[in-house]
């Protein structure tokens, strides 16, 4: 027996009032074009990370990971191809390669557009894998679709507030262990063919469009991460989807929001349903490793930046422990100076520098940030 999912009860009303940024984004037609990999609004920081590569956890990947890797280390960070064992020689390779900028994590670089549908398909995959929501019992008066579908959103997603031990104490059907451990974009699904019959999974954009149902990839933990597709039981050609956010509120209630719906035809043909919501943005968030509060105060740090590889333009993070003079440059593989960031005296504190690389040739360069501490330089790879 199928239920209406707890998430399509929310008051359109509720739902409205319960997202603070509504009129900066224009709605969008179905002749727009993206470039990226589009998230909705708003983002919720990623607090956690599933193989990463930052084994050490000094917020920098880099030799000693590798080598800790190597070592067979047992850590979530070290399982680099998203296979649930961590510090396999298979982590090590793959992690070798993206040190030397020949390969992309992708669990770190999901928006990056070189990245395949395919190989983001695998992933999503592998995380489901690794996921296990799919073994919670299915207890008919308690866990239902909706739950299913809210418990991986959670796991894949990192939400702040769900952090705040108050607001977790109003949720305490799901486990929050898990939050954002996957650190990729899942959205609840709701699918329905006919009043009262409704269905709640869930799909991650796998493709550049978020308008063409089949850059989607659907899936069903409820029913052992299953591939949804059109003509399944639970998506049949009758059937209307709502592709939905998902919002935590303090009060301990749960809102969705569609930001695009589709409808088939008698054959199975996917259209729009109606106009895109407004809330569907271009500008896909970054989810980049950022340093620890806690150990922001100890030393100064250059992190890699992000994205990397990248096209025309990247932007580099660092942070220093007191007030010092800092000198950014970026230099090609024989020495030469390319461009200086920085160079100027500057507060304590966190620092994102944009970094314009539209007029350079693709290749390997070399960032270098110096402070009266001492020195640390990095590669980044520029593809055209």
């Amino acid at each position: 027996m199928v239920k209406k999912s707890l998430l399509g009860k929310i008051a359109k009303a509720v739902v409205m009032a319960s997202i603070p940024i509504i009129t900066m984004f224009p709605k969008l037609n179905a002749q727009t074009t993206f470039e990226i990999n589009p998230f909705s609004q708003p983002n919720d920081t990623t607090l956690s990370y599933y193989g990463s590569g930052d084994v050490d956890l000094n917020n920098v990947r880099d030799w000693n990971d590798h080598n800790l890797i190597s070592q067979g280390i047992q850590n979530d960070q070290a399982d680099i191809d998203g296979d649930g064992i961590s510090g396999t020689s298979e982590d090590a390779g793959l992690f070798a390669k993206y040190l030397n900028a020949d390969t992309l994590l992708p669990q770190i670089n999901w928006a990056n557009p070189n990245l395949k549908t395919e190989q983001r398909k695998d992933w999503v995959k592998k995380m489901l894998a690794i996921d296990k929501t799919n073994e919670i019992p299915p207890v008919q008066s308690y866990w239902m679709c909706g739950q299913y579908s809210t418990q991986t959103i959670i796991n894949f997603h990192g939400f702040s507030e769900l952090k705040d031990s108050t607001i977790a104490s109003k949720f305490p059907k799901y486990n929050l262990d898990n939050l954002g451990r996957f650190n990729l974009p899942v959205y609840q699904v709701g699918i329905s063919w006919g009043e009262p019959i409704s269905h709640a999974n869930n799909a991650v954009l796998i493709g550049g469009n978020p308008l063409n149902f089949y850059d989607y990839y659907f899936f069903d933990v409820s029913r052992n991460d299953k591939e949804v597709v059109i003509g399944d039981v639970l998506m049949p050609e009758n059937s209307k989807v709502e592709i939905n956010s998902t919002r935590f509120m303090g009060s301990g209630g749960i809102s969705t929001y569609p930001f695009v719906k589709f409808k088939f035809d008698e054959e199975g043909i996917p259209s729009l349903d109606g106009d895109p919501s407004q809330y569907l943005i271009l500008q896909c968030p970054v989810n980049s490793i950022k340093p620890n509060k806690s150990n922001l105060l100890e030393k100064f740090v250059l992190n890699q930046n992000y994205p990397n590889p990248f096209n025309s333009s990247t932007t580099i993070d660092y942070s220093i422990p007191l007030e010092d003079k800092v000198k950014l440059q970026v230099y090609n593989l024989q020495g030469k100076l390319v461009k200086t960031l920085v160079n100027e005296k500057q507060r304590q504190g966190e620092y994102s520098i944009p970094f314009d690389a539209s007029g350079l040739s693709s290749g390997i360069y070399l960032y270098k940030m110096e402070t009266s501490k001492g020195s640390q330089t990095k590669k980044m790879s520029v593809l055209k």
